[in-house]
């Protein structure tokens, strides 16, 4: 509620006060009080702001803009602030506690890893050429060109090692930080171009073998109990040489565990006596590539609760304490659905940040905006936000839409309505559906196919609509994209910047004895999913794109009434859509199926007089048949209809003055 007012007498001279002690951030409350028309008590009938960035004094009068309500200016002002949610004083400066959060025990998403490296080139041959006895080894030039595992790089020549030792630049896979546990390697097609010749007393072995090293500095050795010997001279060879032969290794595969600590690599190697002459070039197409069923350890996070970063965004934009109303977040079916960012996942904190030196600092605090958090709970859950008014005190309410259009009748109109117009709400009819995540899906380690919180694109029949129905999520609920970044603990990567760091993540949780953990599959749903890798390990399954959008399905079906046998079909995703719960996400649904509309997009509008009662009822509370008190605005206004009929809608606007105008929403019976 708003409106323009002209203010005259003393109320100039107090207005003008205020505004030169306060300028425009002054809060100057207006109130209005009318005299009960049975117990003569003056009774209060609305109250609200004066907007001091509207002051405009004009013939020695003022005249200013009201407001309704003062939170919701100030909170509407402010609410793409972004903030560090442990900062400890609001925006205004008042104090604030320290921020407080939970634990939260992160078990392994397994993931399937995949890299492979293709031959480079060689250009010139590499020569192996000694006199004595003498045992030499060096690598193949091997390109990465998929890669999952941060530890893979390109293997390069540079100087030959002695005994079977060699160097880092040799290495397929530096496993420096953590296990791979049963790795298959799987070699193929390569081949190489060799040529040895010696003196007539000489000899010499040559040998090419993939093994395990260890690593002791820079000198890396191998495991002699991990040595698999692809190809070797035979005893007619040492004796005659090989003159400009091709060496051919063919469809070989084996398994590998890696140790902490330990490294992979493809080795030739030559072990002479005498004067030997061998050289070697890997030749074009050969190929290797390394498969994981990989898992790592169990880890904590810290998380924040919904409600307390809800209500903590909320003190920081408006200056007030408590004043947030939220009974999903706080005690109802998203109370778990606990928040962390990724450095939190990777276990950084300002603490364990502090002991490294100044430069290699990388923890920043957990950042957002109430508007992403609306934004963000509205795509998954259906959440609104509303104010509610008792006397001269707002809250903040943040509960299901459905909250906001409850059910029960809370206004009844006692006369019949005059003037009635209708029309229809063009902008609650959609064409195409877009839920989901913004980010997820896009990763460099791998998997970005398997993940299915992302971006889904579903249509509806109504095709000559352009309206799209866009409920998109800006913090993430990815798997895959909470482990890997959980994969770069501080422990070992205390330097090393991740895309994730700053991004914050849902995570859908239970309370254990152990405090919380993530939600999994049977905690939700009859049936383990399918279409997904290790779905025993997947977490986020009620966050999906078609299960948030069945959330969303009687705002959606609001536009569908009228085509009860049309269904809402998949279009497109930007990740994995061939999982599915209950439903695929790439399936489709039929409108029945989908939650009973509301209300129908159709606007009416009427005269009825608004005298002291209705205005009374507009501004109180209903208990409703559930035991929730409600405002009278957010339930059903009933009225009698041009043609004596009872209709009702939810009240949209409503103008007191003069024969009353209101504008109704009009509900689906």
């Amino acid at each position: 509620m708003s409106n323009n007012l002209t203010f005259v007498g003393n109320a100039i001279d107090y207005i003008d006060l205020v505004y030169n002690t306060e300028g425009i951030l002054a809060e100057l409350r207006l109130t209005r009080e009318e005299r009960h028309p049975v117990t003569d008590h003056w009774t209060l009938t609305y109250s609200g702001y004066l907007d001091m960035a509207t002051y405009l004094k004009e013939d020695g009068l003022i005249k200013m803009k009201f407001n309704s309500g003062g939170i919701e200016a100030v909170l509407k002002a402010r609410e793409n602030e972004m903030v560090e949610i442990d900062r400890l004083d609001t925006i205004d400066g008042n104090y604030l506690i320290d921020l407080e959060t939970v634990d939260v025990k992160l078990y392994s998403r397994r993931i399937f890893l995949e890299t492979a490296w293709k031959a480079a080139p060689m250009t010139l041959h590499h020569p192996f050429s000694f006199s004595g006895s003498v045992s030499v080894c060096n690598t193949l030039p091997m390109e990465i060109f998929k890669n999952s595992h941060d530890q893979a790089q390109d293997t390069n020549i540079f100087s030959d090692g002695f005994s079977e030792r060699g160097n880092e630049y040799m290495m397929l896979i530096n496993s420096t930080r953590r296990l791979l546990s049963n790795i298959s390697v799987h070699i193929d097609k390569i081949k190489i171009n060799a040529d040895i010749s010696y003196d007539w007393n000489a000899s010499a072995k040559v040998s090419v073998f993939i093994a395990k090293f260890s690593r002791n500095g820079e000198t890396y050795s191998v495991i002699p109990s991990s040595k698999v010997v692809l190809w070797e001279t035979q005893d007619n060879q040492q004796s005659q040489g090989i003159p400009n032969n091709t060496i051919e290794i063919l469809n070989r595969l084996h398994e590998f565990t890696l140790e902490v600590g330990e490294s992979l690599g493809l080795m030739i190697s030559m072990t002479s006596y005498g004067i030997v002459s061998f050289r070697y070039k890997l030749l074009e197409g050969g190929f290797i590539t390394i498969k994981e069923n990989s898992t790592f350890t169990e880890s904590t996070t810290k998380a924040i609760k919904p409600f307390y970063l809800a209500n903590r965004l909320v003190e920081i934009m408006t200056n007030r304490k408590n004043i947030l109303k939220s009974n999903i977040l706080q005690n109802g079916k998203w109370k778990d659905l606990l928040l962390a960012h990724g450095l939190w996942i990777r276990q950084f904190s300002r603490e364990l940040d502090s002991t490294l030196p100044e430069n290699d600092r990388k923890f920043k605090p957990l950042t957002t905006s109430f508007r992403d958090l609306m934004e963000s709970f509205s795509a998954v859950a259906n959440l609104g936000c509303g104010v509610e008014r008792n006397g001269y005190n707002e809250q903040i309410v943040i509960e299901e839409l459905g909250y906001f259009y409850n059910q029960n009748v809370t206004i009844k109109l006692p006369e019949q309505v005059k003037n009635v117009k209708r029309s229809i709400d063009y902008n609650k009819y959609y064409k195409n559906i877009e839920i989901g995540f913004e980010k997820g899906g896009e990763y460099e380690e791998a998997m970005g196919l398997d993940e299915f919180n992302v971006k889904n694109t579903y249509t509806t029949c109504l095709s000559t609509i352009r309206n799209s129905y866009t409920q998109i999520s800006k913090y993430r609920a990815d798997s895959y994209g909470a482990e890997f970044a959980r994969r770069k603990p501080f422990e070992s990567y205390s330097t090393e910047d991740t895309s994730y760091d700053q991004d914050v993540f849902f995570l859908d949780c239970k309370t254990s004895w152990v405090g919380y953990e993530l939600r999994k599959h049977s905690d939700d749903f009859d049936s383990i999913p399918t279409g997904i890798y290790s779905p025993e390990t997947a977490y986020n399954l009620r966050l999906s794109p078609f299960n948030s959008l069945l959330r969303h399905g009687w705002v959606i079906g609001a536009g569908l009434t009228k085509y009860p046998n049309q269904k809402i079909k998949y279009s497109s995703s930007t990740g994995n859509s061939t999982l599915r719960t209950e439903y695929a996400e790439n399936g489709e649904i039929q409108n029945t199926r989908l939650e009973r509309a509301r209300y129908v997009p159709e606007i009416v509008e009427f005269n009825h007089k608004v005298d002291f009662e209705i205005s009374q009822v507009l501004n109180g509370t209903t208990r409703t048949f559930d035991n929730q008190i409600i405002p009278n605005m957010y339930g059903l206004v009933e009225f009698t209809n041009e043609l004596g009929q009872t209709e009702r809608g939810y009240l949209l606007s409503v103008k007191p003055n003069g024969e009353g105008k209101w504008r109704l929403l009009k509900a689906n019976r």
